[in-house]
């Protein structure tokens, strides 16, 4: 099974020297299928809630040291509350 979510919402970061604080609160969809099954696929609401903190390497690029997410989706009447962690490098355009 695959599940693949699509946000948009607002985000705000508090720049300490080269630390960015960031929190954000995003809502979108969420949709389920099953590969090989392309009858069986289900769309729903889902929102998410979060934050983090990264490190400023260069004026364009830095390490996200961690990022903390809680995911809710409702599929077949049924609340999914997940959660997320994440790491990794951020390009800034």
């Amino acid at each position: 099974m695959h599940t693949h979510t699509f946000f948009i919402g607002p985000q705000v970061v508090m720049p300490v020297g080269k630390v960015k604080l960031f929190a954000r609160a995003l809502f979108g969809a969420a949709r389920i299928s099953i590969p090989g099954s392309p009858e069986i696929s289900q769309f729903t609401y889902a929102s998410s809630g979060g934050g983090g903190i990264d490190y400023d390497v260069l004026p364009r690029v830095g390490l996200r040291l961690g990022q903390f997410d809680y995911i809710h989706t409702n599929f077949g009447n049924n609340d999914q509350n997940h959660f997320r962690y994440a790491t990794g490098l951020v390009l800034r355009f």
